[in-house]
C-alpha cells in the first residue's frame, strides 16, 4: 500500500491502538523501512536535491 506523508505520519503515531507502545514502535520501523527502500530507487541527483529538505 502506498501512503502520502501526512498518511504515513498519523500512521506511524497512532498511540491508543492494541498494544500502545510496542505496536507503535512497529509501525514506525515499517514506516522507516519503507522510506529507506524508496530512498534507494531515487538517483543520486535527486537525492541530492532533496537533502536541504530533510534537514
Amino acid at each position: 500500500q502506498h501512503l502520502n506523508g501526512q498518511q504515513a505520519l498519523s500512521f506511524a503515531r497512532i498511540r491508543k491502538v492494541g498494544n500502545g507502545d510496542f505496536e507503535r514502535t512497529e509501525r514506525q520501523r515499517i514506516v522507516l523501512k519503507a522510506l529507506m527502500e524508496k530512498g534507494k530507487q531515487i538517483d543520486i541527483v535527486k537525492a541530492t536535491k532533496l537533502i536541504p529538505t530533510l534537514a
